[in-house]
């Protein structure tokens, strides 16, 4: 179970969350936890960048490609300084997209592919392909593409799935009153 307020998961029989100290009591069968913020985003992109296990948010994985992306825009005028904050971000935004696809009960390695053609896109400037093949191959990137996106702005499975329990809708204890 998790707390309403904060969003961070309750103690095996606590009756009040350790961080905020909100009660673990829930009467409301629609309760929602409350979008993550920015911060708390780029909080949890670093603290949770070795689990590749459960599910999280759109709006933690919406923020973190924000803050991704535009650090990486920022950082690319000094190609050093890119590369490196390139390889300091590729971990967190790998795990977080994992956890993404989980939350609409997909695995993790539906993002291989994408990942791989982000490189290809790179190439394809300099690429000796005849003009047709290069426009049928980039058609076929932008596909998947918006296969992706549309995967990541979907919301996720209401319930628990394959990979845990929701992070936006909190699991009801049957023998919370008892």
């Amino acid at each position: 179970m998790y707390c309403t307020k904060c969003g961070q998961k309750f103690h095996k029989d606590s009756n009040f969350c350790e961080y905020c100290g909100q009660s673990a009591e829930l009467n409301n069968e629609n309760v929602v936890f409350p979008r993550i913020s920015f911060i708390k985003a780029l909080e949890l992109g670093y603290r949770r960048a070795p689990d590749f296990k459960g599910r999280s948010r759109r709006s933690e994985y919406w923020w973190w490609v924000l803050f991704a992306t535009t650090l990486n825009i920022i950082s690319g005028v000094i190609p050093i300084i890119g590369i490196f904050v390139t390889l300091l971000l590729i971990i967190p935004t790998i795990s977080v997209t994992t956890r993404r696809l989980h939350d609409i009960n997909l695995s993790g390695w539906w993002q291989a592919p994408i990942q791989a053609l982000s490189f290809i896109i790179l190439l394809l400037p300099g690429s000796p392909l005849p003009s047709i093949l290069s426009i049928i191959f980039s058609l076929m990137i932008l596909g998947c593409f918006v296969i992706f996106i549309y995967w990541t702005a979907k919301d996720g499975d209401k319930g628990p799935n394959d990979f845990g329990d929701s992070p936006k809708f909190p699991k009801q204890n049957i023998n919370q009153n008892i």
